[in-house]
C-alpha cells in the first residue's frame, strides 16, 4: 500500500527539522514504496568512484524512479517542491544530491560516519546518553591472591593464608581492600612500572589521592609479593605478621605445650598418653597443615607430597618417619607419642598414611557419614536391631542416624505390641464423592459391601446395624468388584457374590495392588474369625498409580482392570494362577479418563463369546477375544455414537440376547441423563430417562454426574436405573431392547436428608439389587447408603460429603460427638446407637466444632 501524501509531507518536514545544519539532502534516505520498515539504502559518502571526495556517487537504491512512474516507485526525497511534484527526468535516476560536508561531530573527510536508518533521522535519545563502560584494572597489577569479593574460591574452615578475613571492592579502575591487614590498590606503582596516577577516557589525568593508601600500608608491589616462606615447606608460620592461621597455630602449639607440661609435672604420671592428648595433638599437626596451605595447594595435597617424600613406595610410615614429617609440617612430636596416634588409628609400628591425611583434614561429620554402614529400612519385629550407623527410609528425605548410646534391646521391646490397643468397630459413611465404577453390592448373606478409605467394609443391615472389615489395604482403596458366580481356589469351593476385590493406589513403600478376599472371613474387633479372608494379591508397578474399576468375568475366573496411569492400561488376569493373559492402553489422558468396566454376563461358550466394554470421557470400547476361553488375543475397539451427540459415559450393562439372535444391545449411561443403546459397535437410538441433575466440575470442566447406576435384575428381564435427578426406574427388557416409558414399577424419588425444600435431590453413584429380598441399595454423592423396597426409602447409613477435619464428644454425654466436614455440614452423631440423631447445614466451612 502507498503512502498517502499528506503523511509524505509531515514526514518530510519532520526529518529537515531533525537534520543537522549543512547536511545534504541526499543524506537521509527512505525504503522502496514509500514503506516505512523495508530496506532502507546507504548514505552517500562524499567520494567518487576513485576515492576522491569531491562529488560522491548516486545511490545505487535510493531515489530510483521509473520513467513515468511518478511517485510509485520513489523513495524519501528532499525535493523542495515535494514528493509529489518531482518532474519526471529524462534519466534512470534523479539529479545528483550535492557533495557531502562532513558533520560538526568532528569526522574526517572521508571517513564515512555511522549512518542511522533514514527513519530514525533524528538522533533517539539512547544515543545522547553517555554510558561508562566497565573498566578494567591496569595490566600486572592483579594477583592470584586479591580477588575481589564476588571471585570463587574454595570454602575452607579457615582463611586461606596471606588472604585473612578481607573484603574486596572495585573502584575506579582497581581493587581495593577493606578491612584487614592487607591494602592493596591496583594504581599504585606495580611490576609493570604504572605511576601512582590513573588517566581516565579522553587522556585526562585522575588524581593519586581518589585511590591513595592508608597510612602504614606497604606498596602494591609488596603486598602482591608471597610473603617470605609462603608455600614453602620449611618456613610456614614464620613469616612476619602471622595471619589468623598463624595465631591458630600459635594457639595450638601453647595448648600441645601447656599439655605436656602437666603430665610432666604430674608426679602419677605413668606416661601413658591419654585421649585429650592425642586430640591436642592431632590439632596441633591441622592447624600446621592449614598455615602452610596456598590457593594452589590445598592442605590434603601439601601433605600428601611431604609423606611421599619419605615413603618407600610401601605407602606406609614408620614412627621415625612420621615424627620427621611432622617436624617438616612444623610441629614437634616424640616417638612415643607417634606410637599412641598409631594405636589411635588401629596400628603398631607402621601406618598408611593415606588414611591418616584423610582422617586429619576431613569434617568429623563428613568423616561419619562416609565410613558408618548403611541400612535401607526400619527395623522390622522379631529381627536383631544390632545395628550403628545410617539408616535410610522411605518416607524420609534424609538419612537418620542411631543415637550413640543406641541399646538394640529397646528396639525389640518397641516392636511388641502394648497391652492396650485400638480396635476397628464402626466406620461412619460410603465413599460416594470420587468413585467413577459401581462400589455398593449385595453378598450372599444379603449383607452390603463397599470401601471406604483404605479399608473393605461388610456391612450387616439393621438390626444387627455391625460392620466387619477388611484391613489388607495400606492405602486409600478406589475400586471394588463381586464375584457373581461360584468359584473353585486351592481346593475349597466359594459360593456366588462371597469373593470381592478391591484395588488401591500406589503408596510411599509398594506399587499398587489388588486384593481378592473373603466377604465371610472379615476381622472385627478381638474375637475375629481364625480364616484369613485374603485369598491372592496382585501386585503391579508403581506407574500403574492405582485401579479406578474392577470387574469379574461371569465365570468368575478371570479379573479385568483398569489402572489410574496416563494410558489407562487395562489388564486381564487369571488371578486364581497370578497369569497376566493381556494388557492394553485403555484411553490416553489424565486420569480419570476410564470411569468403569463392564463384562457380557451372557457369555457362554458355545454361542456367545467372551467381551466386556469400558467406558468413560466421550468414548465406550468394546473388548473381544479371539480365544473362545478368554484366555489371549484381547483387542479393543471403538464404538461410534453414530448421529447421536457425544458425551461421558458414565455406566453401562449388557441386555440379554434378543430372541434368536444372539447378539447384545448395550444400553450405556449418559451425563445429559439419557440412555444411549448400542448394536454392534454404533448406538443407534437415544432414550430420555432422567434429568441430568446438577452441574459440577468434572476433571476442570462443567458437567454432570449422569446416569450412574445400572443393573440388570429379576432373571434379566429388568434393567434398574438411577440417576442424577434421584431417581430409580425399572425398565422392561424381556425382549432384549429398551422402548421408552416401558416400566414395570413406578418411579421412586429420593428424598434429601435436607429435607423437601432442597434444591437438589441426592445423586445416584451405585446401585444394586437383592433377588432374596427384593430390594434396591443405593449410594448417593452425600455419601449416604439408602434402601428401597417397594416405594418406601430406608437410611441405612449417613455420612459427610466432605472431609470431615473437626470432631467434638459432648462433655456430659460421653456416647454423642458432633463432626463438621468442608462440605458445610454439621452431624451430632449417638455412638451407641451408631445413627446420626442431627443434621446441620451452615453454608460455610466451619473451622471448628465444640460443645459449650
Amino acid at each position: 500500500m502507498s503512502m498517502g501524501e499528506s503523511t509524505k509531507r509531515r514526514i518530510e518536514s519532520v526529518i529537515r527539522s531533525n537534520a543537522p545544519p549543512g547536511s545534504a539532502p541526499g543524506q537521509y534516505v527512505g525504503g522502496y514504496a514509500g514503506g516505512m520498515a523495508g530496506t532502507f539504502g546507504k548514505a552517500p559518502r562524499g567520494l567518487d568512484s576513485f576515492g576522491n571526495p569531491s562529488a560522491p556517487p548516486r545511490p545505487s537504491s535510493a531515489g530510483r524512479v521509473r520513467p513515468g512512474s511518478g511517485i510509485g516507485g520513489g523513495a524519501l526525497n528532499a525535493n523542495p517542491q515535494g514528493f509529489g511534484n518531482r518532474p519526471s527526468g529524462s534519466g534512470r535516476f534523479n539529479e545528483a544530491p550535492e557533495p557531502y560536508r562532513p558533520s560538526s561531530t568532528g569526522a574526517a573527510m572521508g571517513r564515512r560516519e555511522h549512518i542511522r536508518a533514514a527513519s530514525g533521522g533524528a538522533k533517539s535519545a539512547w544515543d545522547t546518553v553517555k554510558r561508562d563502560l566497565p573498566k578494567a584494572p591496569p595490566h600486572a597489577l592483579t594477583s592470584g591472591k586479591v580477588r575481589p569479593k564476588s571471585a570463587t574460591a574454595a570454602h575452607t574452615t579457615r582463611p586461606l593464608a596471606g588472604i585473612g578475613t578481607s573484603e574486596y571492592k572495585l573502584h575506579g579502575l582497581g581493587l581495593e581492600k577493606k578491612g584487614g591487614m592487607l591494602g592493596v590498590s591496583a594504581n599504585s606503582a606495580g611490576a609493570a612500572g604504572h605511576s601512582s596516577s590513573s588517566f581516565g577516557p579522553g587522556g585526562k589525568q585522575r588524581p593519586s589521592s581518589s585511590h591513595s593508601y592508608a597510612p602504614g600500608t606497604p606498596s602494591s608491589s609488596a603486598m602482591l609479593r608471597p610473603p617470605s616462606g609462603y608455600g614453602h615447606p620449611g618456613l610456614a608460620g614464620h613469616a612476619n605478621g602471622l595471619d589468623d592461621d598463624g595465631d591458630v597455630l600459635e594457639e595450638s602449639r601453647r595448648e600441645l605445650a601447656h599439655m605436656r607440661a602437666l603430665q610432666a609435672a604430674d608426679p602419677n604420671y605413668t606416661g601413658a598418653i591419654t585421649e585429650a592428648h592425642l586430640a591436642t595433638l592431632e590439632d596441633a599437626i591441622r592447624d600446621a597443615v592449614r598455615a602452610r596451605r596456598s590457593v594452589y595447594e590445598g592442605s590434603k595435597e601439601m601433605l600428601l607430597r611431604i609423606f611421599k617424600e619419605v615413603d618407600d613406595g610401601s605407602g606406609d610410615v614408620d614412627i621415625n618417619e612420621f615424627c620427621a614429617v611432622c617436624a617438616e609440617v612444623g610441629v614437634s612430636v616424640s616417638p612415643a607419642e607417634s606410637q599412641a596416634l598409631f594405636k589411635r588409628y588401629g596400628f603398631e609400628t607402621v601406618m598408611p598414611y593415606e588414611q591418616f591425611v584423610h582422617n586429619l583434614v576431613t569434617q568429623p561429620a563428613r568423616q561419619l557419614a562416609s565410613e558408618m554402614p548403611v541400612r535401607k529400612g526400619a527395623f522390622q519385629a522379631g529381627y536383631s536391631a544390632n545395628f550403628h550407623g545410617k539408616i535410610i527410609y522411605p518416607k524420609c528425605r534424609k538419612p537418620v542416624y542411631t543415637p550413640s548410646d543406641w541399646d538394640p534391646a529397646l528396639a525389640e521391646r518397641s516392636s511388641d505390641l502394648p497391652d492396650a490397643r485400638l480396635v476397628l468397630q464402626y466406620i461412619y459413611g460410603y465413599q460416594g464423592k470420587e468413585n467413577t465404577a459401581q462400589n455398593l453390592f449385595y453378598t450372599a448373606d444379603n449383607k452390603l459391601v463397599y470401601f471406604i478409605a483404605g479399608v473393605g467394609v461388610v456391612y450387616s443391615r439393621p438390626p444387627a446395624n455391625c460392620q466387619t472389615f477388611f484391613l489388607g489395604h495400606t492405602d486409600d482403596v478406589l475400586s471394588l468388584a463381586l464375584c457373581a458366580a461360584p468359584v473353585k481356589f486351592d481346593g475349597q469351593t466359594y459360593p456366588a457374590r462371597t469373593l470381592v476385590a478391591t484395588g488401591q493406589i500406589t503408596s510411599v513403600d509398594e506399587g499398587p495392588y489388588i486384593c481378592i478376599w473373603d466377604s465371610r472371613a472379615c476381622a472385627t474387633g478381638p474375637d475375629c474369625p481364625p480364616s484369613t479372608p485374603e485369598l491372592m494379591r496382585l501386585r503391579f508397578d508403581k506407574e500403574d498409580r492405582g485401579f479406578t474399576a474392577l470387574a469379574f468375568s461371569p465365570c468368575g475366573k478371570r479379573l479385568a482392570a483398569v489402572a489410574t496411569d496416563n494410558y489407562h492400561t487395562v489388564y486381564v488376569y487369571d488371578w486364581r494362577k497370578q497369569r497376566k493373559l493381556s494388557s492394553s492402553r485403555g484411553q490416553m489422558g489424565d486420569p480419570p479418563q476410564v470411569y468403569g468396566v463392564e463384562w457380557n454376563p451372557h457369555q457362554n461358550d458355545d454361542d456367545i463369546p467372551p467381551a466386556f466394554v469400558t467406558f468413560g470421557r466421550k468414548h465406550i470400547k468394546l473388548w473381544t477375544c479371539e480365544d473362545p476361553k478368554g484366555n489371549s488375543g484381547w483387542k479393543s475397539k471403538q464404538m461410534s455414537f453414530g448421529k447421536l451427540p457425544m458425551q461421558n459415559v458414565t455406566s453401562a450393562q449388557w441386555l440379554p440376547p434378543r430372541g434368536g439372535f444372539q447378539e447384545c444391545l448395550i444400553a450405556a449411561g449418559m451425563a445429559e441423563g439419557n440412555i444411549y443403546l448400542f448394536r454392534g459397535a454404533v448406538a443407534i437410538k437415544a432414550i430420555t430417562a432422567h434429568r441430568r441433575g446438577p452441574q459440577v466440575n468434572i476433571d476442570g470442566q462443567p458437567g454432570f454426574y449422569g446416569v450412574r447406576g445400572l443393573r440388570l435384575c429379576k432373571k434379566n428381564n429388568v434393567l434398574i436405573s438411577g440417576g442424577a435427578d434421584g431417581t430409580v426406574l425399572q425398565w422392561d427388557v424381556s425382549d432384549g431392547t429398551l422402548q421408552e416409558s416401558r416400566f414395570v414399577a413406578p418411579s421412586v424419588s429420593i428424598p434429601s436428608p435436607f429435607g423437601p425444600g432442597d434444591k437438589w435431590a441426592p445423586c445416584i453413584r451405585s446401585l444394586d439389587y437383592s433377588e432374596e429380598l427384593d430390594r434396591i441399595v443405593i449410594g448417593t454423592n452425600h455419601c449416604d447408603v439408602k434402601e428401597i423396597s417397594g416405594e418406601e426409602v430406608d437410611v441405612l447409613m449417613y455420612g459427610h460429603s466432605g472431609d470431615v477435619y473437626q470432631l467434638a464428644w459432648h462433655p456430659a454425654l460421653p456416647n454423642v460427638m458432633v463432626t463438621a466436614s468442608d462440605s458445610g455440614h454439621v452431624h451430632v452423631w449417638d455412638a451407641t446407637l451408631r445413627q446420626m440423631t442431627h443434621l446441620a447445614a451452615v453454608g460455610f466451612m466451619p473451622p471448628a466444632a465444640a460443645f459449650s
